[in-house]
């Protein structure tokens, strides 16, 4: 009876957490994305936007299914519009410091927004051509604010204060 009970709790807790994570609109993503990012950039006072800047995807990058790697013949287009691409880059910037200092990025960062994306895109997309888009966007972010940090140490001890309870999973 006791494993019963216990399975039905988990099974209730899953949908739970299913359910807050559906629920969580871009808009909610995107405030937090840039409230964790305003809370950074109070330990480097100048240098952070520059690098916030440059870690944004260029406009001109050709996302064309070729460069990609991805079926050419397939229909899908991208959906993304500019509010997905700065909340993309500004999670890539999180994962960024949250690796250098340590932090399990991946588990706690990475892969739960890569989930909650693949909620918001219909069934055709979740594994095509939106996702690998989506991931290469946070990955030059990520990649650009390596970068900056090669350059401009994180002081991880505020790093880490700021992080804690508010990487992607915490809060979707």
């Amino acid at each position: 009876m006791r494993t019963f009970l216990s399975a039905i709790f988990f099974v209730a807790l899953l949908a739970t957490c299913s359910a807050n994570k559906q629920t969580a609109s871009k808009a909610d993503v995107y405030a937090w994305s840039i409230g964790t990012l305003t809370e950074l950039a109070t330990i480097y006072p100048t240098s952070f936007q520059t690098m916030i800047e440059t870690a944004y995807m260029p406009d001109g990058l050709d996302f064309t299914k070729a460069n990609l790697n991805y079926d050419k013949n397939s229909n899908m287009q991208l959906s993304l519009d500019s509010v997905d691409k700065k909340t993309l880059r500004n999670i890539g910037i999180i994962s960024s410091l949250a690796e250098y200092c340590d932090l399990e990025w991946v588990s706690n960062n990475f892969s739960p927004m890569m989930q909650w994306q693949r909620l918001h895109v219909s069934v055709k997309e979740r594994n095509g051509y939106q996702i690998r888009v989506v991931g290469f966007i946070h990955g030059f972010a990520q990649g650009s604010a390596d970068g900056w940090l090669q350059k401009n140490s994180a002081k991880c001890e505020q790093v880490r204060r700021i992080l804690k309870g508010r990487l992607f999973s915490d809060k979707f």
